[in-house]
């Protein structure tokens, strides 16, 4: 197998960080599976043309492990919802859920500010839904759903710091 070679400078300084593979000369990202394909299939030359790069596959892989994580690992699934974010910086449901699952993961001593955060999103979360929601009826539904996280997350708060239920 041949070294990782970052497809956007040709730089070959690839290193791993968490659970990407970083380019240190021009910062590009890449997952596990992208990087074993380009060891595998070798960097592509692109100047010249318009590459569209299929995401929808990795986002879907994200949103199933984002799913799977929250309400088990919060702070797990507040990094997936990240990741989605940064791939989709409008997409409601990551910009809600990871204020949502850090506020939920984090501790007590960081509750207010991340309480703060999941507050300052909600109305951004509001204007998103109402753009890419065009259904009533589901729209509704969603934002109830949010409400009831949002109740959910505060009744855990309130019931957290030791006081009897």
């Amino acid at each position: 197998m041949k070294p990782l070679t970052c497809e956007m400078c040709g730089s070959t300084d690839v290193v791993r960080e968490e659970d990407l593979y970083v380019c240190r000369h021009c910062g590009t990202k890449y997952t596990p599976e992208a990087a074993r394909k380009i060891m595998i299939e070798g960097p592509v030359d692109v100047s010249g043309s318009t590459v569209k790069v299929d995401t929808s596959q990795e986002l879907e892989n994200l949103y199933t492990l984002a799913h799977m994580s929250h309400g088990k690992d919060n702070a797990s699934a507040a990094k997936y919802y990240d990741m989605i974010r940064q791939k989709v910086p409008n997409d409601w449901e990551a910009t809600f859920y990871s204020a949502c699952c850090k506020a939920a993961s984090c501790s007590a001593f960081q509750a207010e500010q991340a309480v703060d955060e999941l507050c300052n999103r909600y109305s951004i979360v509001m204007e998103l839904l109402k753009k890419q929601i065009s259904d009533r009826s589901l729209l509704i539904e969603t934002v109830q759903k949010l409400y009831d996280d949002c109740y959910e997350l505060a009744d855990g708060y309130s019931y957290s710091d030791g006081r009897e239920q």
